[in-house]
């Protein structure tokens, strides 16, 4: 897949921003892609929309799996007009440590990704201004929050300080999944989001039959599936390193890990967003994204 989201220089280091910087425009998406007539996803529209992915990765490994799950479905070609974000260390106020995961976000996300964990302060700020673009040019921004919302939640207040009459309640949505991680947001700024942002709570994504699909198993029968595949299998490798790695010595170990299985319960918020909630385990999502050649 060619990465569509051009216009952010998203690795530079703006520590101790209080401003919004001065990003490149976002060009036009390339003609060969049909991606100005792009139908829409689920309820994203390509042709002006955003998405960006908030990971925690403190203290759970299952961060880890879910980076992975979210870039199989940015290389589907159904997702080849799709502008996509990813925001690393995007964690509230819980304990544990945090598990650095550089090398994962970039074979996601490719450069499109910002360290909330090594440069908060920048990634609040360029996340601002995301906002303030998309939406001053009609667009909607995306987020999952496979996390905690503190760091949506400052964005919002610069944003709104900079430009306060724009659609943030109905043009920013925020789709969150999981009572543990609303728990260990800081509670003022949970209240912003959820007062001045189109916020969605849906159900757990770690079990079927609610409604959401349910992303976890102990059973890992399609690890060698999924570790064949061209296309993924660098993504799963790493993250099953690194979630191997990190699981026994966490704060939380990660029981279907532990097994051996499968945790991108996160991704259920993805799935909302795309309108593929008919991917309701773990079985049908890797039919759908492992390549069939």
């Amino acid at each position: 897949m060619v990465r569509a989201f051009y216009g952010f220089v998203l690795s530079a280091a703006l520590v101790g921003c209080t401003y919004l910087p001065d990003l490149p425009d976002m060009p036009d998406l390339p003609l060969a892609s049909d991606c100005k007539t792009a139908a829409p996803i689920g309820e994203f529209n390509p042709q002006t929309d955003v998405f960006v992915g908030h990971f925690d990765s403190k203290p759970d490994v299952d961060d880890l799996h879910t980076i992975a799950a979210v870039g199989s479905l940015l290389k589907q070609p159904e997702f080849s007009c799709v502008r996509a974000i990813g925001v690393a260390g995007a964690y509230g106020t819980q304990g544990g440590d945090y598990i650095e995961s550089p090398v994962l976000m970039q074979l996601a996300f490719g450069e499109d990704w910002l360290d909330g964990h090594n440069r908060r302060a920048g990634t609040v700020a360029q996340q601002a201004a995301l906002y303030v673009e998309t939406l001053s040019e009609g667009g909607h921004v995306w987020i999952m929050i496979a996390g905690q919302a503190d760091i949506a939640a400052d964005a919002l207040a610069i944003a709104k300080n900079t430009s306060p009459d724009l659609p943030y309640t109905t043009h920013l949505h925020l789709v969150q999944h999981s009572d543990w991680n609303e728990s260990v947001t800081a509670p003022a700024k949970l209240a912003q989001v959820q007062a001045g942002t189109d916020y969605r709570k849906i159900a757990d994504g770690n079990a079927t039959g609610n409604g959401t699909p349910g992303y976890t198993t102990n059973s890992g029968n399609r690890w060698a599936d999924v570790l064949a595949d061209r296309d993924i299998r660098a993504m799963w490798q790493e993250a099953k390193r690194l979630a191997d790695l990190h699981n026994p010595t966490a704060a939380y170990v990660n029981p279907s890990v532990k097994e051996g299985g499968f945790d991108f319960s996160d991704t259920t918020e993805m799935a909302h967003v795309f309108g593929l909630n008919d991917l309701d385990n773990v079985d049908l999502f890797f039919d759908y994204v492992l390549d069939p050649a």
